[in-house]
């Protein structure tokens, strides 16, 4: 287990600064998610919210971050369809993928696949309100798209901080 640092917290006018940036931030993702035609944009925040908000924006955490969103909801569209088109059979099996995904999470076995950001999605898209409708390729895109924004806005941010730094006199 890794130790986490604690970080200081920030000063009232840093925090608002922030809280801008984040709204800016959400307005373009939305802006955006508006502009394809994406209605569950909440996968797409499940998943920023995951990586950044407890990976840190580590990007040693960006793909299997990634790959353990599409992995959970992947699993939470077979929990869903594979009853509906096999029946009971389909329940045992997706039932199975389910345990089987515990045991390997609980085993820490295939982590850049089975980690909390797929526990994350499994959970939270097969919640009974969300998926009647079954809006698992939308869910999906939403992932993607939130991915793309989210990583350009940190590249472009780690650009700016970069050089800043190169500009800012050595101390």
């Amino acid at each position: 287990m890794s130790e986490q640092v604690e970080q200081p917290a920030p000063s009232p006018v840093v925090a608002l600064i922030v809280l801008v940036a984040v709204v800016i931030a959400v307005a373009g993702f939305l802006a955006l998610a508006h502009l394809l035609a994406i209605e569950a944009v909440y996968a797409g925040f499940l998943f920023i919210l995951y990586w950044t908000g407890i990976r840190h924006s580590a990007w040693e955490e960006f793909i299997p971050s990634l790959l353990g969103a599409f992995g959970g909801l992947a699993l939470a569209a077979a929990l869903h369809l594979m009853p509906i088109h096999y029946g009971t059979a389909g329940l045992v099996v997706s039932l199975a993928l389910v345990l089987l995904a515990i045991y390997l999470l609980i085993r820490q076995q295939l982590p850049r696949f089975v980690n909390m950001s797929f526990m994350l999605l499994l959970t939270v898209t097969t919640v009974p309100v969300i998926t009647a409708d079954a809006p698992y390729v939308d869910m999906a895109l939403a992932i993607a798209v939130g991915a793309a924004y989210v990583a350009g806005l940190m590249w472009l941010l780690g650009v700016v901080q970069k050089r800043r730094l190169e500009k800012s006199p050595a101390a």
